[in-house]
């Protein structure tokens, strides 16, 4: 708004000094000038005229301040409402991300709620579905029971006609024949009532729930029996092959279990089953039959030893009478006697023997003379005897006895040297024979890594 200058009436020559002295108050107050000494004289012709003029601008200066004041006023309540106001955005952006989370939890919410509605549905469903089934088997219990009933009744009623007519067998071709007993108890006690079927028909059931039960009772206890029998069978087994198979108890903690469970009889079985099949994979195993038809020509063997044994008795005794009588007759000396040199010759035989036993390799054994030797119990193995290779000497001499009797002295002492030296070349010769008898009990090839 413009403000016209120098047009207001305030001063005239009438009020000159009342105008001056408030221009100089106003002026003084406003601190544009500072004591009653410099105040405005307003001297001039034209005072009021410059009275008028300032008194304008004091009054637009007043205007300006209280346009000034209702302007800061403005701004300050501006600031203070945009204060507010970005308070209350402030306020809303927290409420908002306060209702986005709300809004999350509540889409969660119904997430979980449409998938409890889906199996809620689902077993609505289900159920229908078991009412529908029930409700016809209901239906079809209610029309079986009719029926029961409507027989039931039929049954009565000819029962009832059967016992009016005095107990008589009626045939016919609706009713199946039947027989009906009666007393004097049940008819003066009167018809026979619904419990009464009732009664029969509970009997019925119960006897059939007893045979039931004694049947179960019996197949329970001979299937206990059968598994005592099938243990006992398998302890049986796994003694048989104790019996056959050596295990350390250190290696294997199981084979001296004493568990009846099935677990630790079929772990037992496993252990032995597989020591047997590593003895029957080892490459110097022996076939039990070959170990039996050994140990059978090793007790024909030991049977011929024993009675060349019994025969060089009875020749040394023969001989030990000859020798008597030859000295008794002729008186020579014991050291040139037939006895003495015979005996010489016996120890060179056996001495020649002993040799050759001891050039003989020693053969190779089955697993189970093995382990039978590391302290095991006794087993068919294949074993040397030395004996066995004085059986060609022994019967070679025990021939030679027979005779004695017959020669004279001096041509027998000839005889039985040229026999002795025989005997031990014979004894040399027959090494090879010797070794092949041998390779034959034992079951192996000449010249292999067994000799």
């Amino acid at each position: 708004m413009s403000y016209a200058f120098g047009k207001t009436h305030f001063c005239d020559q009438s009020n000159l000094s009342a105008s001056r002295a408030y221009i100089n108050n106003a002026l003084l107050v406003r601190g544009l000038i500072h004591d009653q000494e410099s105040q405005l004289k307003f001297n001039s012709a034209d005072a009021p005229t410059v009275i008028n003029l300032i008194y304008d601008f004091l009054r637009k200066s007043e205007q300006d301040d209280a346009a000034r004041e209702n302007m800061s006023a403005k701004i300050r309540e501006t600031m203070t409402e945009n204060d507010r106001k970005i308070t209350n955005e402030k306020q809303q952006i927290t409420r908002t991300k306060a209702l986005e989370k709300e809004v999350g939890v509540l889409k969660n919410h119904l997430a979980h709620s449409k998938d409890d509605l889906a199996k809620a549905n689902a077993e609505v469903k289900q159920l229908r579905d078991s009412l529908a089934k029930t409700t016809a088997a209901l239906h079809h219990t209610k029309t079986q029971t009719s029926n029961d009933l409507r027989k039931r009744d039929a049954q009565i009623s000819r029962m009832k006609e059967h016992l009016a007519d005095g107990g008589t067998v009626r045939r016919s071709k609706a009713s199946s024949s039947m027989t009906v007993r009666t007393n004097a108890g049940s008819i003066n006690s009167g018809p026979p009532t619904f419990a009464t079927y009732i009664n029969h028909d509970m009997s019925k059931q119960a006897a059939l729930t007893q045979e039931s039960d004694d049947t179960l009772t019996k197949m329970a206890q001979s299937v206990a029996q059968e598994n005592d029998e099938l243990a006992e069978l398998l302890q049986a087994t796994l003694a048989s092959l104790d019996a056959l198979v050596q295990i350390e108890e250190e290696d294997h903690p199981l084979f001296s279990s004493t568990s009846q469970s099935v677990i630790m009889l079929e772990a037992q079985l496993k252990v032995r089953l597989t020591a047997l099949r590593n003895i029957l994979d080892m490459p110097n195993y022996v076939p039990l039959e070959e170990v039996e038809v050994r140990d059978g020509k090793i007790k024909d063997l030991q049977r011929q030893l024993l009675q060349i044994e019994t025969e060089w008795s009875a020749a040394q005794n023969v001989l030990k009478g000859l020798t008597a009588s030859v000295l008794q007759g002729s008186g020579a000396k014991q050291g040139s006697t037939p006895l003495g040199e015979l005996s010489d010759n016996a120890k060179n035989v056996r001495q020649s023997a002993h040799e050759v036993i001891e050039d003989i390799p020693i053969p190779a054994k089955t697993p189970i003379a093995i382990s039978l030797e590391n302290g095991r119990h006794p087993k068919s193995t294949v074993k040397i005897d030395a004996r066995l290779l004085r059986n060609e000497v022994l019967e070679s001499q025990s021939d030679e006895l027979v005779e004695i009797e017959s020669t004279p002295v001096r041509a027998r002492k000839q005889k039985f040297q040229r026999k002795n030296r025989r005997a031990t070349l014979g004894l040399m010769a027959n090494e090879e024979d010797l070794k092949a008898e041998l390779e034959e009990v034992l079951g192996d090839e000449p010249g292999t890594s067994g000799w």
